[in-house]
């Protein structure tokens, strides 16, 4: 699922996706958060592509909410965000435009959260912060010092 105000971003991501190689299909997409959070319910999306800066100021509430039961990765053009991105469980935080290797790594990220939680859902071992999220969050960090 697609959650960005701009419709034309929206469709920009969608053609970034890669079509074959990790069999991606976009449940949905909405502008709003009242819209991303109907379309959450009604397609139980794996994965929601975010963009924080939603007109309604709650893009970073929709992403928290969002986070606690699928796969986030925030997309936005707003780098101040990545910090609260990470604290609340993104699996990872892409700056606009989208170019296709972040987004390839943001999907194995997300491909790996996702297996993670159906193990855990099935009696397997239980998540925790990875070495590679901790790495990139305090590069983050570094970057915004």
């Amino acid at each position: 699922m697609i959650v960005d105000p701009d419709p034309a971003a929206i469709r920009r991501l969608k053609a970034a996706l890669p079509k074959k190689r990790h069999s991606i299909v976009v449940a949905g997409t909405a502008h709003t958060v009242a819209q991303a959070r109907e379309q959450a319910v009604a397609q139980q999306p794996d994965v929601v592509f975010v963009d924080v800066a939603i007109a309604d100021g709650e893009g970073m509430s929709l992403a928290r909410h969002l986070a606690s039961e699928r796969a986030v990765v925030i997309v936005t053009d707003r780098p101040d965000y990545a910090i609260a991105a990470f604290q609340i469980g993104a699996v990872d935080y892409l700056l606009k435009p989208v170019d296709a290797a972040p987004l390839a790594v943001a999907l194995q990220r997300a491909r790996k959260r996702v297996d993670l939680e159906r193990r855990t859902a099935a009696g397997g071992p239980g998540p925790r912060l990875a070495d590679e999220q901790l790495e990139r969050i305090a590069r983050l960090v570094a970057d915004q010092i």
